[in-house]
């Protein structure tokens, strides 16, 4: 037996099935005073580094290949005729980066196309049609994202993950890699489009050179729009790992979806004169005139200047709004701008933050869990006493900004404190 699959048909013929043969076993071994003898707990490493690095998670799934030398080695499959090395790579339907292992080999075209409707997987991922759903991208763009291929004897043109397809696997000599849901979506008859396909309204295109070096002060001035999205996720299918940690949890019965209430009036000009609450810095421990600050979020100005134009030639929503040159013209190149200070905010010296006696406070907290309810705790008196515990402020001041940056300071000093007895004892 050379693989999983051989192993399991073993079993069925001759064991009753898996789940007998280890029972089996296992009576067997409970019988015996068993030994883990070297020569296993070398090949259990073996083993183990061997999927460690290959594309594969046991010893099943074999190419046409691999079995090819299986049958002309007498048993035996050499190491550099296995599964291909472990890589990280992209699925040429959504582009989402899967490990090797994950991804299903998948022929596009030929007499091997592993589609039973390529006339239909073609119009799902035809770019026209998503140029026609998205008027708004730029169609030169998403046509030189396509590839072109032959399915049926004629030509299509199908939006997917250019750089990850070869000219062989047009011609249907080899395989592209597509993971195993945009492979179930586009195999199955009829198709399906894939959820997070790039012809499902995925493809944003390329990103602009001028706009990939972009300093954090820039990306504060440039938007006159910013996203804000929650996302939930149902499941159906409780079972997936996946599903079950990232769904939402706490929502039974039937659940409605509303879309958010309208948002205030849009920005109409750009740069902003103010921030208001989309961003804020605090910095502690700094003198308030230190000239350091000046130097946190500096902009270059002859590339925002750029930048400025490339978005109002490109940009709805900026060519919607008022450009104000006359900000941009009193922004001192290599300093943080005054829009950008002006939600510069200063925390209290730790020494500056009064402690709290507490003693003098009545309503001290204790924080129980199970070891309270141990018979040692109970005749040691420990579950009545009260826990040591920090207040960063008294109760009956209330928590405004100033008192949060106080609060925030003592907890600041509190963390380098505890790590500071951490690297201690370490």
């Amino acid at each position: 037996m050379n693989n999983l699959e051989e192993f399991q048909h073993h079993c069925d013929q001759k064991h009753e099935g898996e789940q007998s043969y280890r029972l089996r076993c296992l009576h067997l071994l409970s019988r015996h005073v068993w030994q883990v003898k070297g020569s296993l707990q070398r090949a259990a490493l073996h083993n183990f580094a061997e999927f460690q690095v290959r594309s594969a998670t046991q010893w099943n799934n074999f190419t046409p290949h691999m079995l090819e030398q299986l049958e002309s080695n007498t048993g035996e499959l050499p190491a550099q005729d296995r599964w291909s090395q472990r890589r990280w790579l992209a699925c040429v339907v959504c582009a989402e980066g899967r490990w090797s292992e994950d991804l299903v080999p998948t022929v596009l075209a030929g007499s091997r196309c592993s589609f039973k409707n390529p006339h239909l997987v073609a119009d799902l991922l035809d770019p026209e049609q998503y140029i026609q759903s998205w008027p708004s991208v730029p169609a030169a763009e998403v046509r030189a994202s396509s590839v072109e291929t032959t399915l049926c004897g004629d030509l299509r043109v199908l939006l997917l993950h250019k750089r990850r397809i070869s000219q062989r696997a047009l011609l249907g000599e080899e395989a592209v890699n597509m993971c195993a849901d945009c492979h179930a979506c586009l195999v199955k008859a009829p198709p399906e489009m894939p959820m997070r396909a790039l012809a499902n309204g995925k493809w944003l295109g390329r990103h602009p050179e001028i706009m990939r070096t972009m300093p954090y002060g820039h990306r504060l001035l440039l938007p006159v729009r910013r996203v804000i999205a929650t996302k939930i996720i149902f499941t159906s299918n409780p079972k997936n790992p996946w599903e079950r940690t990232h769904s939402s949890q706490g929502i039974h019965g039937v659940t409605t979806i509303v879309e958010q209430a309208p948002a205030l009036s849009a920005v109409r000009e750009f740069p902003p004169a103010d921030l208001a609450d989309s961003f804020e810095a605090v910095f502690t421990g700094l003198d308030p005139d230190d000239r350091r600050k000046a130097q946190i979020l500096p902009i270059q100005k002859q590339l925002l200047m750029r930048q400025m134009d490339f978005v109002l030639a490109h940009s709805a929503a900026n060519q919607d709004a008022e450009y104000k040159s006359d900000r941009v013209d009193d922004m001192v190149d290599g300093d943080t701008p005054a829009v950008i200070t002006a939600n510069f905010a200063d925390v209290p010296r730790a020494e500056d933050v009064e402690a709290v006696d507490l003693e003098d406070v009545e309503n001290t907290s204790k924080y129980r869990g199970p070891t309270d309810s141990t018979v040692g705790a109970q005749e040691l008196g420990e579950d009545k006493d009260d826990l040591p515990c920090t207040y960063l402020c008294h109760d009956t001041v209330p928590l405004d900004q100033s008192t949060c940056w106080q609060v925030a300071a003592a907890k600041l000093n509190l963390l380098e404190r505890q790590a500071q007895a951490i690297r201690t004892e370490e």
